[in-house]
């Protein structure tokens, strides 16, 4: 065989079986990435909607303590000095 031929085989052959390796290992890695993104996503839901849940209930604390000052007729200023206080 005519080793011009021989080389350009080979070479063709190595190109063919690197691009083949390329191929599945960027299909693996795009499935990995898929994955995290969606388990990413999940976790991210969840915790967003814990996050709502905390600043709604620090929402209502806030309104009831409004209403226990006002109610109270006890200035801010007076509570936030027994607080520093502390």
């Amino acid at each position: 065989m005519d080793p011009i031929l021989l080389m350009v085989l080979t070479v063709a052959a190595n190109a063919l079986v690197t691009g083949i390796i390329v191929f599945i290992f960027q299909k693996r890695m795009e499935s990995s990435i898929i994955r995290k993104n969606f388990e990413h996503q999940v976790k991210f839901s969840k915790f967003y909607n814990k996050s709502l849940e905390v600043i709604e209930t620090l929402r209502q604390k806030m309104i009831l303590f409004r209403t226990v000052v006002i109610e109270s007729n006890i200035e801010l200023s007076s509570i936030l000095f027994m607080w520093e206080d502390r």
